[in-house]
């Protein structure tokens, strides 16, 4: 298993040569929420972690109640050049709704929604990865079985993965904590765990080595 992490302008991150001395191999870097907002690190971020030797993949914050290919053209904007892309899966819910922004959605168009996001990105030639959780799953994406073609990015803050999301049987990268100290980077940052070798997680990138 190798390790990595994920960060977006919530973590300032001095130096990755340092992150990359301390022995992290990846990094996933937000680059997009929704289909306006960008993330102002990635820019700086993406260069570095190159100049750096760290793998670097990009991810989306999903927002239900936006177009879904105006997000994807958002993201594919943004995060031209990236081979890897994460859909960040997750509750939305924001201050002027009263309810979930995912509850305000039917769950046939959950699902079109999401395998249109997915579609669209990898017809771009990007490869994507879904980060979410299995309560999410169960409870907004349950019967997906589309999803199970594309590697699980599962965030569990504990001491193993646990139960994972149907359709999946495997996990693909693990976020374990969202406390973690690494070199480099001022404050605390998520830590992730690739299952794989160092050959696999280079494929996974399109990293020729």
């Amino acid at each position: 298993m190798i390790n990595g992490i994920d960060v977006s302008h919530w973590q300032l991150v001095a130096d990755w040569g340092k992150v990359s001395d301390a022995g992290y191999r990846f990094a996933f870097l937000k680059a997009t929420d929704g289909m306006a907002g960008t993330d102002p690190s990635f820019k700086v971020n993406l260069p570095a972690c190159r100049r750096a030797r760290v793998l670097a993949g990009a991810y989306h914050f999903f927002r239900p109640l936006e177009p879904f290919g105006a997000q994807a053209e958002a993201f594919l904007t943004q995060a031209q050049g990236v081979s890897l892309a994460a859909l960040d899966l997750e509750w939305t819910k924001t201050a002027v709704h009263e309810v979930e922004d995912w509850d305000q959605v039917s769950a046939d168009s959950r699902m079109n929604y999401v395998r249109g996001w997915l579609e669209q990105v990898e017809a771009a030639g990007v490869t994507p990865v879904v980060y979410t959780s299995t309560a999410f799953i169960q409870q907004y994406l349950s019967g997906a079985d589309f999803l199970s073609r594309y590697p699980l990015w599962i965030p569990r803050y504990a001491d193993s993965a646990g139960e994972l999301p149907a359709p999946w049987a495997k996990w693909t990268f693990w976020q374990h904590s969202c406390m973690g100290r690494v070199e480099g980077i001022v404050g605390k940052v998520d830590l992730n765990i690739f299952d794989g070798s160092e050959e696999e997680l280079r494929f996974i990138f399109r990293d020729p080595g």
